[in-house]
C-alpha cells in the first residue's frame, strides 16, 4: 500500500486538507523519500468503518430474532387451522 505524507498527498489529490483530518504513522513517504508521518486512512472513512463494524453484528442479530419470532408466528397460526378444522 503506498504511505504519501499529508504534503504528497495534498499535492497529488489537489487538495489541502491539514494533519488532523487524516490518522498518521511513522514511515518514509515514497513520493519524496522522507521519514515523516505519513498517511494512512482518512479520518471519516476509518470511524464509518468502525461505527459498521461495532453495530452489524447487532443488525445480524435482529434479522435472526425478528426471523425466528416471524416463524414462531407462523406456526402458531398453522396449528391453529388445524386445531380449527
Amino acid at each position: 500500500m503506498a504511505e504519501y505524507c499529508v504534503n504528497c498527498v495534498n499535492e497529488i489529490f489537489e487538495t489541502n486538507y491539514p494533519e488532523k483530518h487524516f490518522i498518521l504513522s511513522y514511515d518514509y513517504c515514497e513520493r519524496c523519500g522522507k521519514y515523516t508521518k505519513t498517511v494512512v486512512v482518512e479520518k471519516r472513512y476509518f470511524y464509518s468503518r468502525l461505527l459498521k463494524n461495532i453495530f452489524f453484528p447487532f443488525v445480524i442479530f435482529f434479522y435472526i430474532l425478528k426471523f425466528i419470532y416471524l416463524l414462531i408466528k407462523h406456526f402458531v397460526s398453522f396449528v391453529r387451522t388445524l386445531l380449527c378444522k
